[in-house]
C-alpha cells in the first residue's frame, strides 16, 4: 500500500522529500501541535522507509496519542481501568521481567501490587483498532534494528544516558573507568603480561565507548586479544574467532575462525560452542552439517548461552537439522528473551504477532517490537543529544532528545523534562511561552505511561506535593509510588509503605506497609545498606507497635493504658527533678573541702 498522502503533491527528489518530510512531521508533533498535519508528513517520510518515522508513527498509534494531549493535566490522560478489572497492560509492559520471577516472587508481587478499586492505574490500554498500525510501524523499525545487528556481529544495546544520573555521578566525584590515564595504566599492565588488562584493552576497542571518548579499533583490539590468546584465555580465543569469521580488522579465514573457536570450546566456552554451530550450519571452511550444527546450539542452549538459545527457535521453527516444534520454538525465544536477546525478542514478537504456536496477540507483539525498534538507529539521535549537553549546548541538546521523544524514547522524554526543570534551555518555548511546568509534567506523563520508574516517582512527588501544573491527590500519589515501586525505584517502596501506614490517600493498611518495607530490605542488595537501614527502622517501629497493642488488646486492655501512661508520668517527673537539682546545684556558692582543710 502507498502510504504517500493524496493531498500532498511534492516534486522534490526522494532523498530530499525525505529528509524535509521528517524534520516537518516532527516539527508539527513537537511544537505546533497540529498532529494532522504531522501524520500526512511522517507517512510520506514512512514511504521512503525512514526509520525514525516508522517509530514515531508507531508510538503515537500505540497510546493513541495527540499533540494537545501531552500538555494535558487531565489524568485520564495516563490513566485507564481495563475491563477484565485489572491493571492496563500490567503483564505486556513486564513480560519479560516477570518470567524470570520464581514462584515466590510472583506471591510477592501479587500482594505488593494487587489492583485496587479504590487507586487509578496509570498504565494506558492499547486499544485494539490502533495495536495493529502501531505494530505495522514497529515492525519495520525492528526489523532494521536486527539487520543491523546481525551485519555488525555484536548485540551491544547500552542504555542510554539518564541526565538525573549523571548529575548524581558527577556531584559523587565518579570517575570514568575509560579516562585516558586509566586507559594508559591498562595498557602498561598489559604489555608487562596481565591477562585481565589484556582481555580488558580488547573488548574496550573491539566494541567502542563512543561516549567516553573511545572509538571503536579493531586493529588495536585484535593486538591484545591475540597476547591474551597465547596465554589460553577462552574469551579472546572466541573473539579472535568471532573477527576472522567476519573480517572484522583481520582478512576473513573460516579455518583460523574455527581452530579459535574449538580451542575456547575445550574450555566450556557457551559463546564458541555458538560459533561451531554456525560454522557447521552454515558451511564456513566445513561442509554443511545441519544436524552438527543443532548439537552444538543445544550444547551452548544448556549452557544458558542466550544466543544459542534464539537459533535453537529458529531451527526449531522452520524444521532446520531437527523436526519443525513451535512450541519448543517459543520455549528457547523465550529463554534468549529472557536474557535480553533482541533478535529473539523480535521473534517472540513475531510469533504473537502472526499467531505462531500461540495465540494471535498483538497487545503481547507490540511492546515487544517497540523494545527491538528502540535498539536501532534512533539510538544515534541519543547520542547526539547527549554529545551536545556535554559541550553545552542545552538548547540543541533539548531539541534532539524532544525528537528522540517523539519516537518514543522514555529516557529522552524524562531527559526533556530534567533540562526544562532546571531551566537549562530557557529560550525554548513550551506551547509558545516561558511557562515550561505543563512540559515538564507531560514528558513525565508520557514517560510514566511507558512504566518509566522514574518518571512514575517524579509524577507522584507532584501529586503528594503538588506544583504548578498538578494539584495534590494522594491517591493518585500512591498508584503513581506503587507503580514505581513495581518498577524496582527504593523510594518509591518506602513512600508506598509509608502512606500505607498513616492512611494518606488509601485507608490505613500496617500489613502492606510493612510487607513493602521488608520487600525493600529483601532487595537491598542490589541498591547497599543505605537504602536498606530506614525500610529496617520503619519495618521495627511497626512491629513493636504491633506488639505493644496486642499485649494491650489481647491481656490487659483499659487498665494496662492507665499503668502505663503512670508509667509515663513518673518517668518524666523524674527527668525533670534531675534536671531542677542538677542546675539549682550550680548556682550554689562552692563548699569548703574540710578533709582539706584539716590536712593541711
Amino acid at each position: 500500500t502507498d502510504t504517500r498522502t493524496d493531498t500532498h503533491t511534492d516534486t522534490r527528489t526522494d532523498t530530499q522529500a525525505q529528509t524535509a518530510a521528517s524534520e516537518e512531521g516532527a516539527a508539527y508533533v513537537g511544537g505546533q501541535a497540529n498532529w494532522k498535519e504531522a501524520v500526512t508528513y511522517l507517512k510520506l517520510s514512512a514511504g521512503f522507509q525512514e526509520n525514525h518515522a516508522h517509530m514515531i508513527l508507531g508510538y503515537h498509534y500505540m497510546f493513541k496519542l495527540e499533540s494537545s494531549q501531552y500538555l494535558s493535566s487531565d489524568t485520564s490522560r495516563i490513566s485507564s481501568k481495563g475491563p477484565d478489572g485489572e491493571s492496563s497492560l500490567e503483564h505486556s509492559w513486564n513480560v519479560l521481567r516477570n518470567s524470570s520471577l520464581n514462584a515466590q516472587e510472583l506471591e510477592t508481587q501479587q500482594k505488593l501490587f494487587r489492583y485496587n478499586n479504590d487507586l487509578q492505574t496509570v498504565l494506558p490500554r492499547i486499544q485494539n483498532e490502533y495495536c495493529q498500525l502501531a505494530a505495522r510501524y514497529y515492525s519495520k523499525a525492528a526489523e532494521e534494528t536486527v539487520q543491523m545487528i546481525q551485519q555488525s556481529g555484536a548485540d551491544q544495546h547500552l542504555e542510554p544516558t539518564r541526565l538525573e544520573h549523571l548529575e548524581v555521578e558527577a556531584e559523587s566525584g565518579h570517575v570514568s573507568v575509560h579516562d585516558p590515564e586509566v586507559v594508559q595504566y591498562y595498557e602498561d599492565m598489559a604489555n608487562d603480561g596481565q591477562l585481565d588488562a589484556q582481555v580488558a584493552l580488547g573488548e574496550l576497542y573491539f566494541f567502542g565507548d563512543p561516549e567516553r571518548g573511545v572509538q571503536r579499533d579493531y586493529p588495536q583490539a585484535r593486538r591484545f586479544f591475540e597476547q591474551a590468546a597465547v596465554q589460553g584465555d577462552p574469551i579472546a580465543q572466541n573473539t579472535l574467532a568471532l573477527m576472522y569469521t567476519q573480517g572484522l580488522g583481520v582478512e576473513q579465514n573460516n579455518t583460523i575462525a574455527r581452530k579459535y573457536f574449538e580451542t575456547a570450546a575445550v574450555q566450556g566456552h557457551t559463546e564458541a560452542l555458538n560459533g561451531l554451530g554456525y560454522i557447521h550450519l552454515h558451511g564456513l571452511g566445513v561442509p554443511v552439517n545441519e544436524t552438527k550444527g543443532f548439537e552444538y546450539f543445544l550444547r551452548a542452549a544448556g549452557l544458558g548461552h542466550a544466543e544459542a538459545c534464539s537459533n535453537l527457535g529458529v531451527l526449531y521453527l522452520h524444521g532446520v537439522g531437527t523436526k519443525v516444534n513451535k512450541t519448543l520454538a517459543l520455549h528457547y525465544f523465550n529463554i534468549a528473551a529472557q536474557h535480553n536477546h533482541t533478535a529473539a525478542i523480535f521473534s517472540l514478537a513475531t510469533l504473537y504477532l502472526n499467531g505462531e504456536g500461540v495465540p494471535r496477540n498483538c497487545q503481547k507483539a507490540l511492546p515487544l517490537l517497540k523494545t527491538v525498534a528502540e535498539r536501532g538507529s534512533g539510538l544515534e539521535v541519543m547520542n547526539e543529544a547527549f554529545r551536545r549537553f556535554q559541550a553545552g549546548d542545552h538548547e540543541g541538546s533539548l531539541l534532539m532528545y524532544w525528537f528522540a521523544a517523539e519516537m518514543g524514547y522514555s529516557i529522552a522524554q524524562t531527559n526533556v523534562a530534567f533540562i526544562r526543570a532546571q531551566g537549562l534551555a530557557g529560550e525554548v518555548r513550551c506551547q509558545g511561552t516561558f511557562d515550561h511546568s505543563p512540559c515538564i509534567r507531560g514528558m513525565y506523563s508520557r514517560a510514566a505511561a511507558q512504566g518509566d520508574a522514574m518518571a512514575l516517582k517524579k509524577l507522584a512527588d507532584m501529586y503528594y506535593y503538588g506544583s504548578d501544573s498538578t494539584a495534590i491527590d494522594p491517591s493518585m500519589s500512591l498508584a503513581l509510588y506503587l507503580a514505581a515501586a513495581k518498577q524496582g525505584d527504593p523510594e518509591a517502596y518506602f513512600s508506598a509503605g509509608y502512606m500505607f501506614e498513616h492512611g494518606v490517600g488509601t485507608p490505613v493498611d500496617l500489613d502492606r506497609s510493612l510487607l513493602l518495607f521488608e520487600s525493600l530490605m529483601n532487595r537491598s542488595e542490589d541498591w547497599g545498606v543505605a537504602v536498606w537501614f530506614p525500610p529496617f527502622l520503619a519495618s521495627t517501629r511497626l512491629k513493636l507497635s504491633r506488639f505493644y497493642g496486642t499485649c494491650r488488646n489481647r491481656f490487659f486492655g483499659y487498665p494496662f493504658d492507665v499503668f502505663m501512661l503512670v508509667v509515663l508520668v513518673v518517668q518524666v517527673v523524674a527527668v525533670l527533678t534531675r534536671i531542677f537539682w542538677s542546675l539549682n546545684n550550680q548556682r550554689q556558692p562552692d563548699q569548703p573541702d574540710l578533709h582539706r582543710d584539716l590536712t593541711e
